[in-house]
């Protein structure tokens, strides 16, 4: 991709063997930092916390703030989200519980492997696309998800289009898929914020490939997880691996 070049920004670390001092400092500051206040929100548990600690730190060594970025983001928009109706979606039966590790790396385990193959091979720059899509597809997923639940109106099953339980596995929205598409793109956002000079099809290719990420995982949910062959965090994962495979592959 044109001007998106390693050494862009001063945070991208060029090796994990020439990592300064400083930033190995700076990384444990900010993930202990982000470790702390995820804990603070009561969302997740320590194993849930100190995961999101470790792939901060790694998104941070290989990425810079916009790694970093990219994490805060997922998880403030899906904690926020699942705020919205949360008696509501208790009374259902649908409302996200205290998140563990699992969740952690269902969500944020594609993003951890693009920082970490970054920090091994520098010279490939399609990582930083597949980490920003991998965030896009799961604050694109979780969000329009926790949103459907409490403001979607009829929702129907997205592989035959029938009426569906609001909440069921594969059950889309209008406003939920709406709302989907603007959060693949507002994570787009922030990565182009770090990294202007890329150009537009940077912004292009994550929002588009993290909202194609989202539609991957409801296909997945109405026909492996609802026949029992997937479960949730399985689904999550393969949701942002298809949309870090496609940013790659696009950029």
């Amino acid at each position: 991709m044109p001007g998106l070049q390693p050494m862009q920004t001063s945070l991208f670390f060029p090796s994990i063997v020439t990592l300064p001092l400083s930033g190995w400092l700076v990384g444990l500051a900010v993930a202990g930092s982000l470790t702390v206040a995820a804990k603070a929100t009561k969302s997740v548990d320590w194993g849930g916390a100190l995961s999101g600690g470790m792939i901060a730190f790694t998104l941070f060594a290989a990425f810079g703030w916009c790694g970093v970025a990219q994490l805060m983001a997922f998880f403030a928009l899906g904690t926020a989200s699942s705020k919205i109706g949360f008696q509501m979606k208790q009374k259902k039966g649908t409302a996200q519980e205290i998140r563990t590790w699992r969740n952690a790396f269902a969500n944020a385990g594609v993003g951890f492997g693009c920082a970490g193959a970054a920090l091994l091979l520098p010279q490939y720059t399609f990582w930083l696309a597949g980490m920003a899509a991998s965030f896009a597809a799961a604050a694109s997923d979780t969000v329009a998800g926790e949103i459907g639940r409490v403001y979607g109106r009829n929702p129907r099953m997205i592989t035959t289009l029938q009426p569906a339980r609001s909440g069921e596995n594969g059950a889309i929205s209008m406003v939920g898929t709406l709302t989907g598409l603007l959060v693949a793109f507002v994570m787009a956002g922030i990565t182009q914020m770090f990294h202007s000079g890329a150009g537009w099809k940077l912004l292009l290719v994550i929002g588009f490939t993290g909202f194609l990420g989202n539609l991957v995982d409801s296909l997945l949910g109405a026909t492996l997880e609802n026949r029992g062959l997937l479960n949730n965090e399985q689904v999550n994962f393969l949701c942002t691996l298809t949309a870090a495979c496609l940013a790659v592959a696009l950029h």
